[in-house]
This record gives structure tokens, C-alpha cells and sequence, in this order.
């Protein structure tokens, strides 16, 4: 072996242990901040557990009522409301169970592990958001399954998210078996909310979803910088998106970024 070809190895060596180094002490200070967010929340008791939850069951009612819009700015397609009303019924800690079962039962059990010892999934557990059905529909899609797949693609549709368009890009792209049924789960999704009268009042709630940008809970740089990240984050989010480096992508492709 020659000298050069022997630096490289040294090279590479050093490049895996910076990187597992940077890896376990990034998990160490997730684990470290998880318990004391979650001693705080035991000791002082948390303000925002359940919120999202509470919303989503408000939603189940109002959609009924005809006011979906009228209190809050309710994002989730207004057909996704429909179902909230039976499913917030059984309350918010089978909620809660339904999210850790759906992340622990993963295809890939270092990744189980790895998401129920992150802050961004007891984060979402405590406020009863929908991130972990999402987050493990993904993982299911990428593995192969076509339930997930479809699940995945179903989820974005019904709770549209920028964090959750470079996925589906790459799985449209890479699976073309997907695109027809995306396609006709959109157009029904859409006839469906114009029916009910509701889809010029959920595409304008979209529209004005970048009020979170710089907002108390926004941890990106968006942040800092504000509405310029838009149009940064989007070129990265289609580089890696092209690069199959979809986690990136999602971050980037997010305007803000919140905890979970």
C-alpha cells in the first residue's frame, strides 16, 4: 500500500470517528435535555400538554357545526376533521399510546430506539400532534411497504407539511406505482372539502401559515434570518432531495422548525 493510499485510510478512519463522536454526544445532550424537560414538566407541570390534541378535538366538533374556521386556523384538510371527532373520543392518552407504539414498531429497531429517545418525539407525545404517525409511515415507506407508502402519502394530502414533501417527492419519483394513487387521493380530498364548503377557507389558512416563521417556538434558522430562508432552504431541500439525503431535505425544506 503506498503512502498515499495509507493517508487516505488514516483519513477515512478519523472522518467515521469524528462523526461517531459527534453522533453519541449529540444523542447524550438530546437524552440530558429529554429528562430534564421532562423533570420540569413532572415538577412544575406543562402549560402546552395536550394542546395540539385539544385543537384537533375542537376541530372534530366544529367541523360539524360549520365554524372549522371560525376559532382557530385549523391547517389540517377539512375532510381529516371529519374523523377527529371519534378519534379525539377516546381521549388523549390513547392519543399518546397509538404514538409510541406507531414509532416503536418501525421496520428498523435502531431507528425505534433512536426516535423514542429524542426530545422531537416526546415533544409531539406531550402536545398529541400527529409527527410520529408521520414520521413512522415514512420509515415504513422507505423500507418498501406499500401500506406505508400509501399511508404516508395519504398523511400528506390530509396534514400537509413542507417537513413532509421531500419524501414524498422521492417516493413519486423513484415508485412510479405510487403517483396514480396519490393523484386520485388528491382529487378526492379536494372535491370532498369544496363539497363541504370548506376548501377556499383551508387553502387560505395554508396560505398564511408563514405567520410561524420567527414565531416563540421556532427553532430554525428562520429564527434569525426570517422569511430569506425560504428560498435557501428550498434550493437545499431539492439538492439533497436529489441526493437522497431525505432527512436533510425535510429540515430544509421546512420554513420553521418546531420541537417536534
Amino acid at each position: 500500500m503506498t503512502g498515499r493510499a495509507v493517508s487516505h485510510v488514516k483519513l477515512d478512519e478519523l472522518t467515521r470517528a469524528a462523526r461517531n463522536i459527534a453522533l453519541v454526544t449529540l444523542a447524550l445532550a438530546n437524552c440530558g435535555y429529554l429528562v430534564f424537560c421532562l423533570h420540569v414538566a413532572a415538577v412544575k407541570g406543562d402549560p402546552y400538554a395536550g394542546f395540539d390534541f385539544a385543537n384537533l378535538a375542537r376541530a372534530g366538533r366544529d367541523v360539524w357545526a360549520g365554524t372549522l374556521y371560525d376559532s382557530s386556523p385549523f391547517r389540517w384538510s377539512p375532510v381529516a376533521a371529519v374523523a377527529l371527532g371519534p378519534l379525539t373520543a377516546l381521549g388523549v392518552m390513547v392519543w399518546r399510546l397509538a404514538q409510541f407504539v406507531a414509532v416503536a414498531t418501525v421496520p428498523d429497531r435502531r431507528i425505534a430506539v433512536v426516535a423514542l429517545l429524542s426530545m422531537p418525539f416526546w415533544w409531539d407525545l406531550e402536545f398529541g400532534n400527529t409527527v410520529s404517525f408521520v414520521f413512522a409511515a415514512a420509515v415504513w415507506a422507505l423500507a418498501g411497504s406499500r401500506r406505508g407508502t400509501i399511508a404516508y402519502l395519504a398523511l400528506l394530502i390530509l396534514v400537509p407539511r413542507p417537513l413532509a414533501i421531500p419524501v414524498a417527492v422521492w417516493l413519486l419519483w423513484h415508485r412510479p406505482w405510487t403517483r396514480a394513487p396519490f393523484i386520485a387521493m388528491l382529487v378526492v380530498n379536494t372535491a370532498l372539502a369544496f363539497g363541504m364548503g370548506y376548501l377556499f377557507e383551508w387553502l387560505a389558512v395554508l396560505a398564511a401559515a408563514r405567520s410561524d416563521i420567527g414565531s416563540p417556538f421556532d427553532y430554525g434558522p428562520s429564527l434569525v434570518i426570517g422569511a430569506a430562508w425560504v428560498p435557501v432552504g428550498l434550493a437545499l431541500a431539492v439538492y439533497f432531495t436529489a441526493k437522497g439525503r431525505l432527512g436533510f431535505a425535510s429540515l430544509c425544506a421546512s420554513p420553521y422548525l418546531l420541537g417536534y
